[in-house]
């Protein structure tokens, strides 16, 4: 397989970077999308139906009507890097979430409605990176969340 970690490249067809303003999001075929990254969109309410299986780094930030991961994106088997922000009405991860084998980063600071973590997290063996911080309705982890071996950071403030 090939190494998607990689800088930006805007003239690389294979980075899309979302309009901040669009409230439906329709992508058309760009070969192997890599990365796919939206800020401070507060009309964004799902994530879009699209061939993304080679997607490797997928970014959501500030999304305020977020409210769920949906099921497409458990097909995202290549992903290491998904970064939830500061998306305020995300309140749990779905139990696919297990099944993102490849995911070394997972970052969900600043979501504060985020109440749980799916027992499946304990699934993702080459998780590295797991940032909390800023989840204020995040009570308890699952016991799972030992089976992480890989885990090098977790970030709870």
């Amino acid at each position: 397989g090939s190494v998607c970690i990689r800088p930006p490249d805007v003239s690389d067809a294979r980075i899309l970077l979302l309009a901040d303003m669009l409230p439906a999001i329709n992508l058309q075929p760009h070969g192997n999308l890599l990365w796919l990254r939206t800020t401070s969109s507060a009309v964004l309410q799902a994530v879009p139906n699209a061939d993304l299986a080679e997607l490797c780094i997928l970014q959501l930030e500030g999304c305020s009507l977020l409210t769920a991961l949906p099921e497409p994106l458990s097909q995202l088997t290549a992903l290491q890097l998904l970064e939830v922000q500061n998306c305020i009405s995300l309140s749990s991860l779905p139990g696919f979430m297990g099944k993102l084998r490849c995911l070394q980063q997972l970052v969900l600071a600043g979501c504060v409605g985020l109440y749980e973590l799916p027992v499946s997290i304990g699934q993702l063996t080459a998780l590295q990176r797991l940032d909390l911080s800023g989840c204020k309705q995040l009570s308890t982890l699952p016991d799972t969340i030992g089976q992480l071996t890989a885990l090098q950071r977790l970030d709870l403030s």
